[in-house]
């Protein structure tokens, strides 16, 4: 286990980790707005999604969503930013 506060030196460029970041951040935003009932929950859906992907929630029991639209019936996974990564870092036992 890392000590709280240190990040792991993953071998990306910081180019790249940039890249990942902000697509991850792109990502996010069109979740929001899908997911939003109306306009003005966008930015609500927004943390929301935000506090989740950083871990903020006890998944066993999150608290209720923002207000959505009836037809969003699931929220993706916002990491790792693929299902191919999803599925390796479930298999190293990292997830």
């Amino acid at each position: 286990m890392r000590p709280a506060g240190r990040s792991v030196d993953s071998g990306v460029s910081p180019e790249r980790e940039r890249e990942v970041n902000a697509r991850g951040i792109r990502e996010r935003e069109k979740a929001a707005r899908e997911a939003a009932v109306e306009g003005r929950y966008v930015q609500e859906w927004g943390f929301f999604i935000k506090c989740y992907a950083e871990g903020r929630f006890n998944v066993s029991n999150p608290p209720d969503p923002p207000p959505r639209r009836p037809d969003f019936d699931h929220l993706t996974a916002p990491l790792p930013p693929n299902e191919k990564q999803r599925l390796e870092v479930c298999v190293l036992g990292q997830l």
